[in-house]
């Protein structure tokens, strides 16, 4: 005899009941990093916090979270280079990092500049009424009405980023150049 998984319940679970972590993609020198990480501590007290930081751009204090619970800040061993895919493979790391040590059925990715602008409660019932795997928001640029704020748009995402070779002018400077 074989047991087999029990069906899908066609009831979703309570919002209490969804396991929330919070992944926080920062680089920043701290305070903005810390002022969302004491919302979400206050708002959600026991989700997990799970913050990937960018040592390549700015330190971070050792002991800005030792009074908060469940913050666990990692740090990459590569630079983040904004326009390749570092970005990308920074969060994967994080995300197979949150499966291996944390119990929970959601993610929810932030940057450090992110603020809550409603109860994050509205978003615990809005992750249970969807009842999907993942939710994302998007609107075509093309079709954004505001002309100003589409022109805005454009210049961000369909900026091109270029890597150019290191041909170590900087070396080559005077040293108060290198070092401003």
């Amino acid at each position: 005899m074989t047991e087999s998984a029990p069906p899908p319940s066609d009831v979703p679970p309570s919002a209490e009941a969804v396991r929330i972590a919070y992944f926080i993609s920062s680089y920043g020198s701290g305070a903005q990093l810390l002022r969302l990480v004491l919302t979400l501590r206050h708002a959600e007290p026991d989700s997990p916090i799970v913050i990937r930081h960018d040592v390549f751009q700015n330190k971070l204090d050792p002991d800005l979270f030792a009074n908060v619970d469940q913050v666990y800040v990692l740090a990459g061993d590569q630079p983040i280079t904004w326009g390749d895919m570092t970005l990308e493979a920074a969060r994967w790391s994080v995300f197979r990092w949150i499966l291996t040590h944390l119990d929970v059925d959601w993610v929810v990715l932030l940057s450090e500049q992110d603020y809550p602008i409603r109860p994050l409660s509205e978003l615990r019932q809005q992750i249970v009424d969807s009842r999907a795997d993942a939710l994302l928001v998007g609107e075509r640029v093309d079709h954004i009405a505001d002309p100003e704020l589409r022109r805005e748009f454009e210049l961000r995402y369909f900026y091109n980023y270029t890597s150019l070779p290191n041909i170590g002018l900087e070396r080559r400077m005077p040293r108060p150049i290198q070092a401003a």
